[in-house]
């Protein structure tokens, strides 16, 4: 897969609704809904800035433009020109865009079919949307075989192992190997 570029926030195309509901006197740019850990916390960008112009191009975004999209076309390690409106204000932010973070529908699976389960790896958006450690180990429980050992232990899809027998989850492989092996395991879900 290829590297796609990041800014490390989660934008909000801004629609006359959200900038009503943001109480807002504009309706075009990118609001930052949320910021993580990445290159535009690092650049001073805060969490409510709009974004007006990317390199010079207005971000009067159509509803089926992807502001996430536009960004992924830059090669990681670019450097993109931010005009951004905080507080009634315009300011210019350069940020260096880096690597994404593994995104869920491409992260690492894996089909044990002892367990009548598929797993995925977890990944930093996992993470942060339930608010776990930025490097905590764990799968994602995607399908279970309703006649799977998995089912009868009670999995259900959504569920995050992170510990197999009392041990952390340190990879799918590792998952895998484990689950396969005869005899009853304890997983911490």
């Amino acid at each position: 897969r290829r590297a796609r570029a990041w800014l490390g926030i989660k934008p909000q195309v801004l629609t006359p609704e959200l900038a009503e509901s943001l109480a807002l006197d504009i309706d075009v740019g990118v609001h930052v809904a949320s910021l993580y850990d990445g290159p535009a916390k690092a650049a001073g960008i805060q969490k409510g800035d709009i974004f007006l112009r990317l390199d010079g191009e207005s971000l009067d975004l159509d509803p089926g433009e992807s502001f996430r999209d536009i960004i992924e076309d830059y090669p990681a390690g670019s450097k993109v020109s931010l005009l951004v409106r905080r507080t009634g204000k315009i300011k210019e932010f350069e940020v260096e865009l880096s690597r994404s973070p593994i995104r869920p529908q491409d992260a690492e699976r894996a089909r044990i079919g002892e367990a009548g389960l598929l797993l995925r790896a977890l990944t930093f958006f996992d993470r942060v949307e339930i608010g776990l450690a930025p490097k905590s180990p764990g799968a994602v429980v995607l399908e279970i075989d309703p006649d799977g050992a998995g089912s009868r232990a009670g999995l259900r899809v959504g569920d995050i192992v992170i510990k197999v027998g009392g041990k952390n989850l340190q990879s799918l492989a590792e998952l895998r190997r484990r689950l396969s092996e005869p005899g009853a395991l304890p997983l911490t879900v």
